[in-house]
This record gives C-alpha cells, structure tokens and sequence, in this order.
C-alpha cells in the first residue's frame, strides 16, 4: 500500500533538486523542527527543506566533542560540504527548542541562522537574504495545502492501520518532496488508496528527540516491547518532541529515557 523504499529515497531526491533550485533560483532555505511558520516561506517563493544530518557516515571525516549525534552529523556534513541541501541553502532557519543546535550551526558557517522567535524578525530575514517580496497567493495556498497535509496526517494516525514505519516516513520525509503542489498530488493518492476505518485507533506513542536519523533502531525496540493488535484498533505512532522523551542522545539537554545512536545510511 505505501511504497517505504520510495518516502526513504526522498531525501536523496531532495539533494537533486535542492542543487538545482540553488543554481537557478537560489531559494532554498534549511529548517530544523516542526514548529515554524512554512506558509510564510513558501509566500516568499522559498523552498523550505529539512536540513539536519541522518546518518552517521560522516562522521569519518571529522569529529565533535560533546553534541549529539545530530549535531556531530550537520556540522560535519555542512563543514565538508558534503551534503547538497545544506549546501544548496542561502539561510537556515531553526525552531526556537534546541539552541545547541542553533549555536553550533552559527559557528560553522557564514550564512545567515535564525533562531525562530517571531514573523517580523523572519520576515525581515529572508527580505535581506533572499530580496524577494512576499506574495499573498502564495501564502494562501500554501496554507491550504499544508492544513490539508496535516488533516490527511491526522487522518491516518488516527483511522488507519499503517504501521509505525510508514506514518512515521509520511509525517516526516515527505517534507522532502519540496514542491507543494506534487507533495499534496502525493497525499491525494494515499487518500485513495488507504481504506480508512470508522472506528478510531488507540494510539501508543513514542516520543524521540529528532527521530529522522534514529526511526528504524527506534522502532526496532519499541516492537519488542509493544501490544499492537490491528483488530483492537492498537497502533504505534512514533513522534518528534522535547520535552521527556522516549527515546534521545547523548549530550542532548533535554530529559529522555533510553539512549539512541545514529547509524550508518
């Protein structure tokens, strides 16, 4: 039902057309979190892009004390140049949770990194980074999109039975498709094609700091110790949050339970 090799790819896709964008327009601007104004950006004509490090591969080619594996794993590919979205960014943007991780992309880099606190200040960001002005339109419609984004998210945490995996890969690579009309195209036909049910899920959620580099070890664990049991309507959601996590890493500093490393893509 949802091709999994297809969202997992879609990072590596990103790379393509994150290059592309930064040649010919120059409009790509990285993000860390969920919580940020995406309407705004793409009412600039941005292209806004997960920009944290997954994997552990990099870290052969340089070292960091003390920072998590996500961290260790940005700053080294932002470092090396060695990652085409970081790269390919004229700004990033970083939800105003982990100021670690604001602070050591800030010292690795001249580009420009913005804690978010408000619209006024990131408005005036992009105005002087990017020159463009905003567009109304633009901004409408990508509202509509991403409220029906996040309604068809909802709809499938709560009425589906999807495994783990594939609501955490909806949720969390398809961000990656960085064209919105194509990502909502996406949802249109995984509406279709998931047979919804009316009775609603009791959901067991596990909560990770930055899970995107650590989802599958997670889930993983988290199978072994779970009572799913699709004819009770029992699922597992795994979710990005801060505050007494699941699951984490070390030298993160928020509170977690149980330790997680990143491995090799």
């Amino acid at each position: 039902m949802i091709d999994i090799s297809f969202l997992e790819n879609l990072r590596r896709e990103a790379y393509v057309e994150a290059a592309e964008n930064y040649l010919s327009s120059a409009n790509v601007i990285g993000i860390f979190g969920e919580d940020l104004p995406l309407d705004i950006l793409y009412a600039y004509g941005l292209l806004p892009v997960p920009c944290e490090g997954t994997d552990s591969a990099i870290f052969k080619f340089g070292d960091m004390e003390n920072v998590c594996d996500v961290i260790k794993s940005s700053v080294i590919y932002l470092k090396t140049d060695k990652c085409p979205i970081l790269f390919s960014c004229n700004m990033y943007l970083i939800e105003n949770t982990c100021t670690d991780f604001f602070n050591k992309l800030k010292e690795n880099t001249d580009k420009k990194v913005l804690l978010y606190k408000n619209k006024s200040e990131l408005e005036k960001a992009i105005q002087e980074v990017y020159g463009k002005k905003f567009d109304n339109l633009k901004y409408l419609k990508a509202k509509e999109i991403l409220d029906y984004i996040e309604t068809v998210l909802k709809k499938i945490d709560e009425y589906s039975d999807l495994s783990a995996e594939e609501a955490f890969l909806l949720r969390y690579y398809t961000p990656y498709i960085l064209d919105l009309e194509r990502r909502k195209k996406y949802f249109d036909d995984i509406c279709s094609s998931i047979k919804f049910k009316s009775k609603k899920n009791i959901i067991q959620k596990i909560i990770a700091l930055c899970p995107r580099g650590s989802y599958k070890t997670i889930l993983k664990e988290v199978k072994k110790e779970a009572y799913i049991n699709p004819k009770e309507n029992r699922v597992i959601r795994l979710c990005r949050g801060w505050n007494n996590a699941d699951y984490g890493y070390k030298y993160c500093p928020y509170k977690y339970n149980m330790n997680v490393m990143y491995q090799e893509d």
